[in-house]
């Protein structure tokens, strides 16, 4: 608990499909490429906009996150052809992916929030971290191996990556166990 944190006893929930698509109709340059890029690789949004074009290589993002820069860490992210064509899309203006100020990417998301009105409800909180929570969830609900999905987004262990994951398609498993 931080003295300058209000305190919350809800957790982070992933976006809805539904919650992606109104986010993106109404955002802007540069929050509808950075909430893209985050859908489809789970990345911070520190990592987002400091993405660089050199950490590009093909179809695969090879990146040192900012949070886990310090163990040396490097994740290697495979690019969706969707991120691929968002990626073509965006026009070269220097060394950053997105080009825009630390204000701009400070403030701005609680505003596109407010106005496609996506409020914390009974699952979780929300905030540009849950574009990661969405992306991990994806990714359980898709059977992608844990270890891999790990990987990608930088954790060190399953536990982790338990926090970030509301993947209801394996717990509906449960349902199609025979009588």
């Amino acid at each position: 608990r931080l003295p300058t944190r209000k305190a919350s006893t809800l957790a982070q929930r992933p976006f809805t499909q539904e919650e992606y698509k109104r986010l993106l109709a109404n955002a802007d340059y540069p929050w509808r490429e950075a909430i893209q890029i985050a859908w489809w690789t789970g990345m911070r949004k520190k990592d987002v906009f400091q993405l660089r074009w050199s950490e590009i290589k093909g179809d695969m993002i090879r990146k040192l996150p900012a949070k886990t820069a310090r163990f040396r860490r490097e994740v290697l992210i495979p690019i969706h052809p969707e991120l691929q064509t968002i990626l073509n899309a965006i026009k070269r203006k220097g060394e950053f992916v997105l080009t825009c100020s630390k204000n701009d990417y400070d403030r701005g998301f609680n505003e596109l929030l407010k106005k496609t009105g996506i409020t914390e409800d009974k699952s979780g909180t929300v905030n540009f971290n849950c574009l990661r929570n969405s992306f991990i969830s994806r990714c359980d609900a898709a059977g992608i191996p844990r270890h891999a999905i790990r990987g990608i987004v930088g954790h060190v262990s399953d536990s982790q990556t338990d926090l970030y994951s509301h993947d209801e398609t394996s717990a509906r498993l449960i349902q199609s166990l025979p009588c």
